[in-house]
């Protein structure tokens, strides 16, 4: 009788303990699960300097995710950042990732938001397959200040270069030789009477106006 009711109790305590057991490894894969969340990438074609794992993922300034991996991009051209999004967050065809900053302390964290209308389209044409559903990237303010930056130092040395080139030309046109009058000419000869005003010849032959001799000093 007594070797019946151990044998219970012995049964009992398994059957809980396994099914404590069961239920510890149900939780934590659960928790493990809503954990990892949704994956998605974007790539970046700009430095992205001060963005780690672990960063922020943010829409709109609200959490939604995080930073899981970043690194080179197969081509070894763009910047690849795999992002964990919650499950219950679904990012969509018109939204796009931002690279900002926290104040000025060059700590990155990424900003989605949605394209608005006029837009361009941000989505880049990439020469290989993804492995998670992409994210459109649109260039930081950094980027955007910097390229704009060029543009102007582009067009100031084109108008630099056009305005050298306007100044030589006017000075050619100074230095070149002034068009003789065809009408008068006034000479001045150590042979001749001093001030001496000659009428230009017409048709090879000297003017019938007298030549005005100017006395001597």
């Amino acid at each position: 009788m007594a070797s019946n009711k151990t044998a219970f109790a012995v049964g009992l305590f398994m059957t809980a303990g396994l099914a404590v057991a069961v239920t510890a490894v149900i939780w934590l894969g659960m928790s493990d699960y809503f954990e990892k969340g949704r994956m998605y990438v974007s790539y970046f074609d700009e430095s992205v300097q001060g963005l780690d794992k672990d960063s922020p993922v943010k829409y709109r300034g609200v959490a939604i995710g995080r930073v899981k991996s970043v690194g080179l991009a197969p081509d070894a051209t763009l910047i690849e950042v795999v992002m964990t999004i919650e499950r219950d967050v679904k990012l969509e065809t018109d939204m796009f990732a931002q690279l900002k900053s926290v104040g000025i302390t060059g700590i990155m964290f990424i900003e989605i938001d949605r394209k608005k209308e006029g837009d361009p389209d941000f989505r880049q044409a990439i020469s290989f397959r993804s492995k998670y559903p992409v994210i459109a990237t649109k260039p930081s303010g950094v980027k955007m200040f910097m390229d704009g930056m060029d543009e102007v130092l582009k067009l100031i040395a084109e108008l630099d270069t056009k305005g050298i080139s306007g100044k030589a030309r006017t000075e050619s046109a100074r230095l070149s030789p002034m068009p003789r009058s065809k009408k008068s000419l006034r000479i001045s000869d150590p042979c001749l009477p001093k001030q001496t005003l000659f009428s230009t010849p017409k048709n090879g032959r000297e003017s019938s106006v007298p030549r005005k001799r100017l006395p001597y000093p």
